[in-house]
């Protein structure tokens, strides 16, 4: 009862869209359904101890069917799931195989073998196994030994052995329902997707107009590539950090996203916008991101009622439907987190590319700026400064492979399409790199007490 209400009060209170709220997981139709499911079992003499007395599964049995010493409980169809109970029988003495029953169910099966001992291989006994009858709002127990014989199929698996197919209604009802539900989430979960897809591709353009590289216009590049790196270092949905790496949940995402936004604030990023309309970018980025965490609450919370509701099913019937249910569904609303991740990585190729992060193109000997990039004969990167020293050392091996390509470089191996974008994209990091090059250069030649002009105090009058 206290997670039932839990349920509700979170679908009310978290702000979810009524569509959204009408495509949860009905978890108190699906109780009142258990409660039937209960009760039908029980009139057969299989409560939950009987149940868990015939569930003798060995200790290396694996696999998707519920398989017990002496009785299945299954899946069959491919669309639509119907579940299956099962039975093998010893003909001569009514027995379920290897099981110890309760009085109840010993009369039942014993009743099952003298009626179909010495028949042929297949009997069926009144309707054919299908779920459709309509269902009542109050489950009322059928005692008569005709009525529960004709909710069953006979087939003979060996000349002692019969084999007994024991139809239940309610739990077909209650299945049909939770996969019903499910399908509606997959459907809300495409819907959603779609939607942000078209705000993340909208923005993407509106981002692109307002960090392009500076020239005779205005430009909020160094803004929006100092904002997105704390949204990197914020981690907001995924951490690649060692200690915590992997999704994160609702809680600690809604925390990582308040630290952006204290960031931004805290460091007077939207003041210092030199453009308008960095400023509405700026809002529909975080109007985005808690977009993405609303859909995350809403799947977590969905996700524990799915969990919830199966356990309590197998609680209370020993059924092992907890195990073999979501197997089949293979929903990602219910067993993962594929929206967040899909989204996420939207936002990683649309929206952090536009403003490339000096990290990206950074030296991996020195780890500033690789300016006047040399590729070496085997491609990997390396500043024109580093270059010199390790010639002058004499080293000959490439840091990041070990190749024997280093003393093999001149001029020719400057990537000159790569010298052009970081001028372009990274000008005050490339004037700094320029000066800290020609300073080394100045002591090489001069000695150590040479300073670099640009930061010599003397004038000439």
């Amino acid at each position: 009862m206290k997670f039932s209400h839990e349920f509700r009060e979170a679908l009310g209170k978290e702000g979810f869209p009524p569509s959204w709220v009408d495509a949860a997981i009905p978890y108190r139709e699906l109780k009142k359904l258990l409660k039937k499911i209960q009760g039908e079992l029980e009139e057969l003499g299989l409560d939950s101890a009987t149940l868990a007395q015939l569930h003798q599964s060995s200790p290396e049995e694996q696999g998707d069917v519920g398989n017990g010493v002496a009785f299945q409980y299954h899946f069959e169809g491919d669309e639509k799931f119907v579940p299956k109970l099962r039975f093998y029988i010893d003909v001569e003495n009514g027995n379920p195989i290897s099981a110890v029953l309760s009085p109840e169910t010993r009369q039942y099966f014993e009743l099952q073998s003298s009626r179909h001992r010495g028949d042929s291989a297949v009997s069926r006994l009144g309707n054919d196994g299908q779920t459709d009858s309509p269902p009542s709002e109050e489950y009322v127990p059928r005692q008569t030994s005709e009525s529960l014989s004709s909710r069953t199929t006979v087939v003979e698996e060996s000349p002692n052995v019969r084999r007994i197919d024991v139809q239940l209604r309610f739990d077909a009802e209650f299945f049909g329902l939770l996969q019903g539900d499910v399908t509606s989430l997959d459907n809300l979960q495409a819907q959603e997707q779609r939607a942000l897809t078209d705000e993340i591709e909208a923005l993407s353009t509106l981002i692109t107009e307002v960090a392009k590289p500076g020239g005779f216009h205005k430009t909020d590049l160094n803004r929006w590539r100092q904002l997105f790196d704390l949204y990197l270092q914020a981690g907001i949905f995924f951490s690649t950090n060692e200690f915590d790496r992997g999704s994160r949940t609702s809680a600690t995402a809604a925390e990582k996203l308040q630290w952006f936004q204290g960031e931004v604030v805290k460091k007077d990023i939207m003041g210092s916008f030199k453009l308008k309309a960095s400023h509405e970018a700026l809002q529909q980025f975080v109007k985005i991101n808690i977009g993405i965490l609303q859909h995350l609450k809403f799947h977590e919370i969905n996700q524990r009622a799915f969990s919830k509701i199966l356990k309590k099913f197998d609680k209370r019937t020993n059924l092992g439907a907890a195990k073999t249910f979501p197997k089949l569904i293979l929903s990602d609303p219910i067993m993962s987190d594929s929206m967040a991740k899909a989204v996420c990585a939207q936002i990683s190729r649309q929206l952090l590319q536009i403003v490339p992060q000096v990290e990206d193109y950074s030296c991996p000997i020195c780890c500033d700026i690789c300016w006047r990039p040399v590729r070496l004969n085997c491609k990997h990167l390396i500043c024109i400064r580093c270059a010199i020293v390790l010639q002058k050392q004499r080293k000959r091996t490439c840091p990041m492979c070990r190749e024997d390509v280093v003393m093999k470089a001149d001029t020719d191996n400057i990537d000159r399409d790569l010298e052009k974008f970081l001028r372009k994209y990274f000008p005050k990091e490339v004037l700094q790199k320029q000066i800290a090059n020609e300073t080394a250069h100045g002591i090489e030649m001069f000695g150590p007490y040479y300073t670099h002009p640009s930061e010599s105090n003397c004038a000439v009058m």
